[in-house]
């Protein structure tokens, strides 16, 4: 979907992409500190070498572009999708999709309690996981069937 160049939409994604530069930047030095101290050893964050500035350096530049480039698309654009979703669906299509939803998350929330015993946090795991394909099912099912709640 190509949005309109409005100035809001403009001003949304730099400030997407000034919080992704700096967000990633942080993310960048401390992978790159723990590279440096998986490679250098345990003491070498201390002692300034020039290859543990390199790599934190490198791991910042690294995540500042990245996220740079991704916030946007992580951000805004689907924003704007979910806008336009809902500026142009029936009433009928969204009451199908919320009642699916619905039904998705209770159903994962019954399977979750059976779950959640399991060992080494396995059961948060699978719930979560049956709690994301029951909802897309439950709105694409909703969204298809919307003239039962018409």
């Amino acid at each position: 979907m190509i949005a309109p160049r409005t100035p809001r939409v403009r001003h949304a994604r730099t400030l997407a992409r000034l919080v992704g530069a700096v967000v990633g930047m942080v993310a960048g030095v401390l992978y790159g500190g723990y590279i440096a101290e998986q490679s250098f050893g345990h003491g070498s964050l201390v002692t300034g070498d020039s290859a543990v500035l390199a790599v934190l350096l490198g791991g910042g530049v690294v995540g500042a572009a990245a996220l740079a480039l991704a916030a946007p698309l992580l951000t805004v654009e689907p924003f704007l999708w979910l806008e336009d979703i809902l500026d142009h669906a029936p009433a009928s299509e969204l009451i199908g999709a919320l009642c699916g939803a619905t039904a998705g998350l209770l159903i994962s929330a019954l399977i979750g309690v059976l779950l959640l015993p399991l060992p080494w946090g396995m059961g948060f795991v699978v719930s979560g996981s049956i709690a994301c394909c029951l909802v897309y099912v439950g709105i694409r099912t909703g969204t298809r069937r919307r003239d039962a709640f018409a």
